[in-house]
């Protein structure tokens, strides 16, 4: 993934977060879906394809992933 297009996108927050204990999520122009950690936006991110982040969001919603 380009760092550039990265630096430039559109970070956004979930409403429900209210620490900086959170991932941020950005879709630039491009096929790929952004993650990266709130607490460090300078450092680095996962991108997704279309396909993976909607397994992703899948097994977030199934419980996956407990706390």
């Amino acid at each position: 993934m380009n760092e550039h297009l990265a630096s430039r996108a559109g970070w956004i927050r979930s409403s429900r977060c209210e620490s900086s204990h959170c991932v941020e999520v950005a879709t630039p122009a491009s096929e790929h879906i952004l993650m990266r950690d709130a607490k460090n936006p300078a450092g680095s991110h996962l991108a997704f394809g279309p396909t993976a982040w909607s397994a992703f969001l899948r097994e977030l919603r199934a419980g996956g992933r407990e706390r």
